[in-house]
This record gives C-alpha cells, structure tokens and sequence, in this order.
C-alpha cells in the first residue's frame, strides 16, 4: 500500500510541477450582441502588429460565447480579430498581457458576394476535430484507410488498429452509426476514399447520451462524414499470376445514408494478401481482456506445434496461403432511436511455412545449440456472428448483443533435427457470448446495469508420430499424445448509482462475478503410464465500490476504489481473500495546445484453471509443463504520465508518455532443459517480482504549403524478472530501443513518395551474461508515377538487415507494377514482385532463456494481373 502511495503522490507533483510551468497569461474574454446575447462559434485570430496579415494563433468562442487565448511573447502589441458569419468582423489592437474583454458584434445586413472559400486541412470545434480528406488525399490512396494513416495525430498499425495521440479509438462511427464495432477493418480496408469528405476525431466522447451531461469521458472516437447524403456502390476485382499460380478475387458491395448501412464482401485470393484481418477484432487479445463492462476471458489455446517467427515485411513477400472470406453487416435505424444490427463472418484459410530455426538454450553450465528444418501447414475455419438491438438517447440508453463462434484449428508440422519429428494439433472451439447494458436516469442522477454471460468449449489434441522422450522426477518419459478439454461459464453483473453534486460525481457500485471452468486432460506414456488431470475451478467474486469524478473548467479527476472479496476453489486448494484495487485518473488541459494525463492504479488476479494442473500435459513435442503450486494471487500496479501537445494550424501532434509497471506474484517459473533442448517447465512457490519502465514519443508534423508530411516514433523499454534454470536462480534483464520515421511528398506534379524506416535492437542478459544483442533495419521507398490522367506507374524498393552476433543478413526486395483506368472505370493493372528473387528473411526472438534465429522461405519471383471496376 505503501507503494501506490507513494506513485500517486509522485503522479500528483509531476502533473502539478507541469501544470505550473506551461500554464502561461492568457486573454479571456466573451463575445455578445448589441442585446447582450452571447455569440457562440465565433473565429477569434492573432497576428502581429508588424504582420498582421499572418495568423500566428487562433480559438472559437464556447456556446456561451466564451473564449481563451494563451499569450505568448511574440510582441508587446498583438492584433486579435472577430468573424462570424452575418456579423460584422472586428479587430482590436492589445497590449500582449493577461487581460479580460467583452466583445460586442454588430448584426450584419449585407448581401454576401458570391466567394471560393479554400477548406482548411484540420478544423477543430470543441472536442471535435476535423480532417479535410481533399487536402490529405493524393492520387495513389484508394481505401479511405490510405489517407487516416497519415493524418497528424493518428497511427494505424498493420493489424489495421487506429490510434489517437497514442491510445486506441472507443468507436468507428460512419455517419454517427456504429455499424461494425471493432471490426472496422472492414469499412478502413473497402470504403472508397473519394466518397469520404471528412474524418472526424471525437476527443472526450460519451458514446451514451444520457450520461453526456453527467460523465464526460476521456476516450476518443472516429467519425467519417460522407460526400454525399448516402452512398451506393459495389467493387469487383479479379486477378491471376505466375509462378506459382496465384489467385485473388473480391466482390464488395455497399450502401452506407444515416439511417440504414450495409457492408458485405466475398473475397477468395492465395497472392500474398492477408484478409483475415479484415473480420477480426482490432482490439482483440488473448487471456483476460478488460474494459468498462468487467473482464472477459477468452482462454488460450494450451497445445500447438513448433512455430517458425513470420517476417515483418509485407506478407505477399512471405504469405503463402489459399483463402476464402466473407462477411455480412447490416444496420437498420427504426422508429423511435432503436437500431438493429447484424454481422456475420466466415473464413476458410490454409497457410504454409518453411525455414530454418537455430535455437540456443543458455543453461547456467554450458550453451545447447539446436539447428532444425521446420515445415508447418496451418488450417483455419471459423464461423462469427451477432445480433445487437441498442437505443441511445438521452432518457435512455440500452443494448443487447448475442454473439457467437465455432471455430477449427489444425497444425502439422515436420521438425528435421538429427531426427525427424511430425506433429499435428488441433483445436475445436465454441463461444456464446451476450453482453445488456441498461443506462437510465434517476432522481438527480443515472443509474446503470450491465450483465454478461460467457460460454466456452475447448476440445484440443497433440498427436507425435514418434514418441520423444522427457525426463520427469528422474524418470524417462515417452510421450506421443495430449487430449484436452475445456470448458469456460462467466457471468458479470454490475449495478452503478451516479449522483451529480455540482462539480462532482459520486459513483456507488456493487456486483458479482462468477467463472467455472473445467479442464480435463490425458497423457498416455508407452510405458502403459498415464497423467491425467481433472480440475474443477471456480472464482467467485463480490464487489463494491466508491467512485468520485471531479469536473472544473479543464480539470477531471476521477478516483475509484474498488473493495472485493475473492472465493476461489480448486478442490485441494481453497482461497478466501479481501482485495482493495484504488485507480486514480487526472487529465488537465493546460490550454488548447497541450494536455496532460497521469494514471496510477493497483489491481490483483489470481490463478485461472490452466495454471493450476497437477500432472504434467505435453504442450509441443519440446515443453512438458505442469503446476505444483496452490492458488497464487498477482498484484499490478501501473502508473503512466502523458503529455499530448498540438498546434492545429501548423500540423503539430506530438506525444510524450512514461509508464511503469511492476508485477508482484507468489511463484516463479523454473524450467529444466535436457541436452537435446526438452524443456520441463513447473511454478516453483517462490515470491517474484517483474518491473518494466517504457518511454514512449511521437512527432507528427504537416508541412501544407510543401505537400509533405513527416511522422517519427521512438520506443526504449526496459525489464527484468528472476527465473530458475536448471535448479539456479537467474535474473533476467532485456533492453529494447525501437526507432521509426514515415514520410509523404507529392509536392512534384505527378508523382507521389512515401518513404518509412525503423530500426530496431533488442538485448538480454540472464545472471549479469550477456546473451544477445540484435538489430535490425528496415526501409522501404514507393514512388508512384501519373504519365497520363489515368495511367500509374509504381515502384517499390525494400531494404532489411539484420545483425547479431554470429548472423548477417541483407535483402532488397523491388517490385514493379503498372494501372491503367479504361472506358467504364476499369481498372487493369500489373506487378512484377521480388524481382531480385530474394529467398529467405532472417528474424529473431528471445524468451525467458533462449535465443532463436529464424529464416524463413520466401515467395518467389512472380508476375500478377489484376482487372477491378465498380458498379
């Protein structure tokens, strides 16, 4: 307790100390009518006495009609003028000090001239900002995904998640309907970027409307307006190359209005293109995954087949695949603010892998290198849908989704070592998900309810063709089979009062959460031994807690404290446990150009089912794992600080965060590798202790007048944990540096450039040893070409390293391609990928005590041709 304490004071100076240093003067000041009434939305500019032609800084009055300037030392005198459209501008000359005003506008009664009115690039409105697609568009974006990724201030990573000022968006909206959820992949990926005017940053928004007045929040959500008031249109694309033969098909139609949208496609390729992505959540993760509504635990597969790491270049360099997908989204805005909402998704897809792996186990003796040929084929079919029914206005917020999944998993796999070892796992999971939310208003407050119900069922199985042997309790073990079963049922139920005293909410909660889960699992040995596990676990858990929200001009401050009493019950072993979790959240806006936020937090887990077996399970031919420990309680507390700071005019978003982590637990993991790389993995109950600290920053510059954007991220992240190795004890260190810049120019008439590189190091060292350092180095430059207005040439040109100590690998990748938009709007067009014909890319990876160098097969050179148009 005493260490939060002591992170919540420090959280509280640093935000203090800051707040302190950049709160400058200011001019404050509200604008009316000759009858006293305010003026809201009115244009406030500063510019220079010596230039007052030149804007140096600007605001937009409140709907009261307020404003605030933030003084800075530009001159003694400044000149501040007032515009509104059907009043009469006004400017005033000021000394350049803190002052308060009152500005009174005239009623204008002119006839306004017909004038062309240039759009500005970012346009920011309260919390809203709005990015002219027109001034960010250049002629080789396609998807309205090409034009978000260089907007200042947003990132979107190659899964597809979007990012603003760092943190991922709450909501995809089109047209203010939240048609795909998470899946917004789907319309970012397919939706035309000609047919999109703007896109629209909602800073602090409340996806509730009832609770807009009452509980502002601190999320930020995506909004893309349309051209037009709707839009109807379907894409259709065929493609077939060489060697070998490759495919790629797709039709994608959709109408999107504000009342009704529809979203569906079929696409079929085996060139490359990963488009599983397009129907996954962008926000998914394994294990537990929390967000306002309680935890959701989605297990994770416990058996698999020794992997190969993929590449970290584009996937048709390296993706050799045979997919089918599909989707269907349908929403329909009825009488009186009620939706209904379906989406339904399918994939079929086959993968293979091929590449050598160099594995070095640094044992407190002596190293063990192992060097194996690994040929993998993955198959993959999955079935999702749901239903939603919401109604969102401000008397009553409500939703209801019932989701489900079937899904099939199947791995086979080769290993060639000095043996040869086949394996296949497989994977049979179902998933029935509902989540109710219910959000009303009370006597001088709200009142809210949420309730989810969780079912999962697990069916998995490892088979060897040979046995291998492993080494238990001084015993020889040969083992060739693992079956397991699983099967999940979580309920959460949660009931908030929120009452509003002035400038603070106070916030009472109480609810329980349930989870049952039953893992069963067999290991058969050949000699006529078996291991088998039948755990029964259940977690059940009461809570209350005491929530205060302060809200004054730019300050919020939100406290909770969250008090539980855990009851967790696995048959030999029954733990009864009082929790305290506090969280404190303080964001203060210093002024319109920067924020702050600091966050601290405490919060404590326990043992799920998969980490309390008894008897040894076979998790891949090499890792035989078991857990000899009770029931172990973790405790996280985090703390982060972040500094936002914009200049809307001049194209600026820089992001500054720190962040610490420390993860405190009863039990230490202890491995014990044989001489042929067999890894015996079991929890020790041994006290341990995991700290992280990562500093985080992100420059994000528009340069307008030269057509070029500029982005650059940096990463350094530091940490360390305690393992046992072959009965020693090690602390273990690793230390990352990650580095990257991104760069647009189509400043020259007819061509267009986009240029990123990152670099990247990576170390660790185990018991102060030095185990391995890699870096690695990527570049890669796409110059397009407009000959003509509806012809395109591209080139692209990749360049990797990569460095350790014993391995050097360089690779230049160079495609080619061609379009030509005809009568009809089709498009044809052709590449020409890998021309170099480059084979193999090197990666590498560390865990808790090894090192793996990867070098993964590539595709080979090949030519495509491709003909797309829309209806």
């Amino acid at each position: 307790m005493r260490d939060i304490r002591l992170s919540i004071t420090f959280t509280v100076v640093i935000v203090l100390l800051q707040c302190s240093v950049l709160l400058g003067q200011t001019i404050e000041g509200t604008i009316i009518t000759g009858n006293r009434i305010a003026v809201p939305d009115c244009t406030i500019t500063v510019a220079t006495k010596s230039n007052p032609t030149i804007i140096i800084d600007y605001t937009i009055s409140n709907s009261e009609g307020k404003f605030i300037l933030p003084l800075k030392k530009y001159e003694d005198s400044i000149i501040v003028a007032f515009s509104k459209l059907s009043f009469k501008s006004k400017k005033v000359q000021l000394d350049n000090t803190s002052q308060q005003l009152t500005i009174s506008l005239e009623k204008s009664t002119e006839q306004l001239e017909e004038v062309l009115i240039e759009t500005a690039p970012v346009v920011q409105k309260n919390d809203t900002l709005s990015y002219n697609v027109g001034s960010f568009r250049n002629k080789a974006d396609e998807a309205i995904r090409d034009v978000i990724a260089r907007l200042p201030g947003i990132d979107v990573t190659a899964s597809g998640q979007i990012r603003y000022q760092g943190e991922l968006i709450e909501n995809f909206y089109i047209e203010g309907l939240n048609l795909l959820d998470a899946r917004y992949n789907i319309a970012n990926n397919n939706l035309p970027a000609t047919a999109i005017s703007k896109v629209e940053i909602l800073e602090n928004h409340q996806s509730k409307r009832v609770l807009d007045s009452l509980q502002p929040s601190s999320r930020t959500s995506i909004n893309l307006k349309l051209k037009n008031a709707s839009i109807a249109t379907t894409l259709v694309g065929t493609g077939a190359g060489l060697s070998p033969f490759m495919r790629d098909g797709k039709i994608v139609p959709l109408y999107l209005s504000k009342k009704n949208q529809f979203i569906g496609f079929y696409k079929t390729n085996s060139s490359g293109k990963d488009i599983k992505n397009e129907i996954e959540d962008a926000t998914s993760a394994q294990g537990f995954v929390t967000s306002e509504q309680e935890a959701i635990y989605r297990p994770e597969q416990l058996t698999s087949i020794i992997p190969i790491t993929t590449p970290s270049i584009a996937t048709t360099n390296w993706f050799v695949n045979s997919t089918n997908t599909g989707a269907l989204n349908y929403l329909k805005s009825l009488n009186k603010n009620l939706k209904v909402k379906t989406n339904l998704s399918y994939i079929n897809e086959t993968e293979q892998q091929q590449g050598t792996k160099k594995t070095t186990f640094f044992l407190p003796q002596n190293p063990v290198t192992l060097e194996e040929n690994i040929d993998n084929d993955y198959h993959i079919s999955s079935f999702t849908g749901d239903i939603t029914v919401d109604k969102n206005t401000q008397a009553i917020f409500f939703k209801n989704k019932t989701s489900f999944n079937t899904q099939q998993k199947t791995g086979n796999g080769t290993v060639y070592n000095d043996s040869l070892v086949q394996q296949r796992a497989r994977l049979a999971r179902n998933t029935l998900v509902n989540k109710f939310e219910l959000t009303r208003p009370i006597h001088k407050g709200v009142l809210s309810f949420t309730s989810n119900v969780l079912y999962n069922n697990d069916d998995e199985r490892l088979t060897l063709q040979e046995p291998v042997l492993f080494a238990l309790n001084d015993e020889s073990l040969a083992l060739s089979k693992q079956y397991i079963q699983q099967q999940n049922l979580q309920l959460n139920n949660k009931t908030t009062v929120t009452k509003r005293l002035k400038n603070l909410n106070l916030e009472t909660t109480l609810g329980y959460n349930y989870l049952s889960s039953k893992l069963e699992s067999l290991l058969p040995s050949e000699a006529n031994t078996s291991f088998s596990n039948e755990l029964h676990f259940t977690n059940a858990q009461q809570f209350a807690g005491l929530g205060i929200r302060y809200y004054r001009s730019n300050w919020i401050i939100h406290s909770t404290n969250k008090l539980s009493y855990n009851t967790i019950d696995i048959g030999r072993d029954l733990t009864r446990k009082f929790t305290f979790e506090p969280q404190l959240l303080i964001t203060k806006t210093l002024n319109k150009n920067y924020k702050i936020n600091a966050t601290a937090s405490i919060t404590n887990s326990f043992s799920n089912a998969r980490e309390l077996y008894d008897l040894p399970i076979l998790l891949n031919f090499r890792t035989l794992s078991r857990y000899n420990t009770p029931i172990i309680q973790t405790r996280n507390t985090l703390g982060t600080i972040t500094l936002n700071h914009k200049k809307i005019l001049s194209g600026v978003f820089n992001r500054f965060s720190i962040h610490y982590s420390k993860k405190a637990l009863d039990r230490t993991l202890s491995s014990l590798t044989s001489d042929t790389g067999i890894i015996t993995t079991q929890a020790i109950d041994r006290p341990n202790v995991a700290e992280a600290i990562t500093l985080n920053t992100a420059l994000h510059k528009e340069f307008y007048k030269y057509d070029t954007s500029l982005k650059i991220t940096g990463s350094k992240n530091y940490a360390t944990t305690t393992i046992i190795l072959n009965n020693a004890l090690s602390k273990m260190q690793n230390n990352n540096l990650s580095l990257a810049l991104a760069t647009t120019y189509s400043g020259i008439e007819k061509f267009v450039f986009n240029y990123d590189t990152r670099y990247t190091q990576q170390k660790t060292r185990i018991a102060q040893q030095a185990l391995e350092t890699f870096t690695s180095q990527n570049h890669h430059l796409d110059i397009t070409y407009f000959p003509l207005e509806k012809t395109s040439i591209e080139a692209s040109a990749s360049y990797n390293t990569f460095k350790a100590t014993q391995t050097r690998n360089n690779n230049l990748f160079v495609n080619l391609g061609a379009s030509y938009t005809g009568t009809k709007n089709i498009k044809y067009s052709i590449t020409f990928n890998n021309l170099f014909n480059e084979e193999a890319f090197v990666t590498a990876t560390s865990s808790t005590f090894f090192v793996a160098t990867n070098s993964y097969k590539l595709r080979p050179r090949n030519i495509f041709l491709s003909v797309s148009f829309r209806l």
